[in-house]
């Protein structure tokens, strides 16, 4: 049976978005695995958003979370994506708009 990312950390409420937006940093247990990102749209306008996750070791400089990317959303549904490699211990996420988005939507790091 293949691990379940059960647990979530939700970085952005539900919310209508025009823009791109950057989380507050947050951490997950040292244990986490599966780790993810989980970008609901339940609205949506125009344009689209893509969501990924970075990390850092001490909060000041950060990279992307190799295959912790989401695909652009244009439409309301669910779009994951998975780690591909070991995370550093913070952890944000970068939420990207494109062509005048204007969507609803929450965005959670999620993990087993």
């Amino acid at each position: 049976m293949a691990d379940v990312a059960e647990k979530r950390i939700e970085v952005f409420a539900s919310a209508a978005r025009t823009a791109t937006a950057t989380s507050n940093p947050v951490s997950v247990p040292g244990d986490a695995v599966n780790i993810g990102i989980a970008m609901e749209t339940t609205a949506f306008t125009s344009g689209t958003f893509t969501a990924k996750i970075q990390h850092s070791l001490t909060g000041d400089q950060w990279e992307d979370l190799a295959g912790a990317t989401t695909g652009a959303i244009g439409a309301t549904g669910l779009k994951t994506g998975f780690a591909s490699a070991t995370a550093l211990p913070m952890l944000r996420v970068v939420l990207t708009g494109a062509s005048t988005p204007s969507a609803t939507q929450s965005v959670c790091i999620v993990f087993g």
